[in-house]
């Protein structure tokens, strides 16, 4: 027994020095590893120690897994669990009592919150992986791991005001005054959104009309920290207060069904990172709205781990990205994550329009009709700005291009030209002092952009645009 480990340690040394040699540069495309055994495991068996968890009636330890038995071992050997993992990702700390596995009922319903990113009164299956050490009468220990059992958990039962008809905004812009509650607009879905326009540091809650009704304070729905500044979260019920720390409009959406809110600026910019920008974290390029919340961008997609997203505030950073649960999803249309999210891709290669409808989490995939666009070797602005010459935008990548920190002096009107030409131009009745997005078209008007600095965004099959103006 002692031989095996020495050499089950030399081994595990061996591959660790070579595998420290190897230089890791595809920090666009993070590894993404599936749960491993331990090296040199032999399989043992564990069964769940209740085949259902549910919240509400559970004890504060709950009876998870038990070891049932491993082939071969000798007498005296004694089972110890080292790792409960839960749907392959999400680890859960745990105790032990003789043969059996504990977890805390509180730590279980976190695990399952972050894995489905809701707090839905629904009953989850999860998939529980344990490794175990069975540790013989010697002292020497042999790794071990079970095959994957089923458990199922039911979370805590939601408010029951959660169920109510209307739901509203209650915070300082309105002066925390029940009888002047900004309501929210059904969205669908259980999610409520409304669009408030607000100052430096504005405190709120969400409100059920139930609780309006009653004049009851302790029916608000709040955050775990007070003052939280997230921009998405848990719904925590008599719960803290959020903040806003700086003026501007925002939307702000509450999900009666996941118990989770959002609050993000009313000009909502997204970017796009993936093969169309060779997963380069300094390049903009920005998806294109027709309101605020539904937005989308066309390209050559590869079929292959094509694209992330990222919210302007977490633009190249990697671990806030927005993508799918499973890596390399090529389906037609499904849904988005916001926290540990991975790559998706289009269901084929060839040019497509990816629509993302960023109140729902939801993205389709359209193919484009032609797949020979035309191309332009130049995109240019031409306007009041620079008394009507060319500036050039860069071609981020095919038909989608940028103009970082374009400078308008004063008020004008704009146009974008193909080739710098004016044979092919694109214009619409746009004003930028109203909107922040718009569609050109052949020889439209002049597009209306006020002194400033802009980042601006221009794809040439659509005729989408954006500028975004920095503060």
């Amino acid at each position: 027994m002692k031989k095996i480990f020495l050499y089950v340690s030399i081994l595990a040394a061996t591959i660790g020095m070579a595998s420290c040699t190897e230089d890791y540069t595809d920090w666009a495309d993070p590894q993404h590893n599936e749960q491993e055994s331990p090296l040199g495991a032999i399989s043992a068996t564990v069964a769940a120690a209740t085949g259902e968890v549910k919240y509400e009636t559970a004890s504060d330890d709950v009876e998870f897994v038990k070891f049932v038995s491993a082939p071969n071992v000798k007498e005296g050997t004694v089972a110890k669990f080292t790792k409960l993992v839960i749907n392959e990702t999400e680890e859960v700390a745990f105790t032990q009592e003789g043969d059996v596995a504990l977890v805390k009922k509180t730590d279980l319903a976190a695990a399952v919150r972050k894995l489905y990113e809701s707090q839905a009164y629904t009953s989850r299956e999860l998939s529980v992986v344990a490794n175990l050490a069975l540790v013989g009468p010697d002292g020497a220990a042999v790794p071990a791991v079970a095959a994957p059992v089923k458990i199922n958990f039911l979370p805590a039962p939601l408010p029951a005001s959660t169920k109510d008809s209307k739901f509203y905004y209650i915070g300082t812009s309105q002066g925390w005054d029940m009888s002047n509650c900004t309501p929210l607009e059904d969205n669908g879905d259980g999610k409520w959104s409304t669009i408030i326009t607000v100052g430096d540091s504005d405190w709120f809650k969400f409100i059920p009309q139930s609780a309006v009704d009653a004049a009851d304070w302790k029916g608000l729905y709040g955050c775990a920290e007070n003052g939280s500044t997230a921009s998405s979260d848990f719904i925590v019920y008599e719960g803290e207060s959020m903040k806003v720390e700086k003026a501007g409009t925002y939307i702000f959406t509450l999900d009666v069904v996941n118990f989770t809110y959002s609050v993000i600026p009313a000009k909502a910019v997204y970017f796009i990172v993936g093969t169309p920008t060779n997963w380069d974290n300094t390049i903009k390029s920005a998806f294109y709205p027709t309101t605020v919340m539904k937005q989308s961008y066309t390209a050559y997609f590869s079929g292959a781990w094509d694209m992330k997203i990222w919210a302007s505030a977490d633009f190249g950073n990697w671990n806030n990205c927005i993508g799918t649960v499973k890596d390399g999803d090529n389906s037609s249309s499904g849904s988005l994550i916001t926290s540990g999210a991975n790559s998706f891709a289009s269901p084929d290669p060839g040019y497509y329009t990816v629509t993302v409808d960023f109140a729902t989490y939801t993205y389709t995939w359209t193919k484009l009709d032609n797949q020979e666009p035309t191309s332009f070797s130049r995109i240019t602005l031409a306007g009041d700005f620079n008394n009507w010459s060319d500036t050039d935008m860069t071609q981020v990548n095919p038909h989608n291009w940028s103009l970082i920190g374009l400078v308008v002096e004063k008020d004008g009107g704009l146009k974008f030209k193909g080739n710098a030409s004016w044979d092919v131009n694109w214009g619409c009745e746009a004003d930028m002092a109203t909107s922040y997005f718009g569609k050109g078209v052949q020889n439209g008007a002049n597009i209306v952009v006020p002194a400033g600095t802009y980042d601006v965004f221009f794809n040439d099959i659509t005729g989408e645009f954006v500028f975004d103006k920095r503060d």
